[in-house]
């Protein structure tokens, strides 16, 4: 029966710091002549090995290197319109086309071994982020892959 009476004060605190300001600045505060701005460009770290590069905190496209893929892959890449312009796969022939991945980089054939296809033995590994930058006129990153 208390724990009936003890949700009831909780939820209430929740509701009143959910609405207020949580910036912690009050009137007459001194400026932070140190705080550097947001960039406009920005590259974000999500989960599951993959990384969102925004513009004022849209999406432009998402960068998958997951180890369990063929190759590293951006999907989707947007458009000005807010609409993607690349797709997973192909309409027509989903089997013969399943290397279609949006957008992404490979070989054919090194060595006899095909990085293209989904059914060869050769695959694109991400070993790690080495470096990554934000910026207002662009952001970027740089991976090690093998």
């Amino acid at each position: 029966m208390r724990y009936r009476f003890l949700a009831l004060p909780l939820a209430i605190t929740w509701l009143c710091l959910a609405g207020a300001d949580t910036t912690g600045a009050q009137a007459g505060d001194p400026e932070l002549p140190e705080a550097k701005p947001v960039p406009a460009v920005q590259v974000v770290p999500l989960p599951y090995q993959q990384a969102s590069f925004q513009h004022l905190g849209r999406e432009l496209t998402r960068y998958h290197f997951g180890a369990s893929l063929k190759r590293p892959f951006c999907f989707p890449v947007i458009g000005p319109s807010g609409r993607s312009l690349t797709r997973m796969g192909h309409p027509h022939d989903p089997v013969g086309h399943s290397h279609h991945n949006s957008v992404w980089i490979s070989h054919h054939k090194v060595a006899g071994v095909d990085f293209w296809g989904d059914r060869g033995k050769g695959r694109i590994v991400h070993q790690r982020t080495l470096q990554t930058a934000d910026g207002d006129d662009g952001a970027w990153m740089l991976s090690l892959n093998a």
